[in-house]
């Protein structure tokens, strides 16, 4: 799949001047939220959006947790506020939940309530495209961003950090 042409400029405009300001431009903070919370109505939803360094709606989807794992799955899903860009990853967590990693589709519990599907058809019927993990670190020249060194499609899209 090749990367949407018009993904690239828009974020070279919207950056021209400096890094756009999710409060100062007034974007909804909550936008999606219960929309996605009546998609996932089995699971628990946590807004975790944040415009300090974010470019974007994050949300963490929590299915209920199968009894016999002994980790704890979650996906985080984040809607660009940029272009019409989604990212979707899911972490493990010890059970404790101090220790954490992002890890592949294919580790999770086959008895696990498993929202993905749902999550990319919400995306998708919302105008949505998902970013190749590839494209994330696209340079994008021209661009500069607060915390990270190089602006990568993915920290212009999602999170500076």
């Amino acid at each position: 799949m090749a990367l949407p042409k018009d993904w690239i400029s828009q974020v070279k405009m919207l950056f021209t001047g400096g890094r756009p300001n999710g409060m100062l431009l007034q974007w909804d903070i909550d936008r999606f939220f219960a929309e996605l919370k009546a998609v996932c109505n089995s699971h628990r939803v946590k807004n975790i959006s944040d415009f300090n360094y974010a470019y974007c709606n994050t949300y963490i989807v929590m299915p209920p947790q199968p009894l016999e794992s002994k980790r704890i799955f979650e996906a985080t899903i984040s809607f660009s506020f940029i272009c019409n860009a989604y990212s979707l990853h899911w972490t493990s967590y010890s059970p404790d939940k101090r220790r954490g990693k992002v890890v592949p589709e294919t580790v999770l519990p086959k008895s696990l309530e498993n929202p993905t599907g749902m999550l990319r058809k919400f995306a998708e019927d919302n105008g949505f495209k998902e970013i190749e993990c590839e494209w994330m670190d696209i340079q994008v020249e021209g661009v500069e961003l607060e915390l990270a060194d190089v602006a990568t499609l993915g920290k212009c899209l999602f999170d500076d950090f």
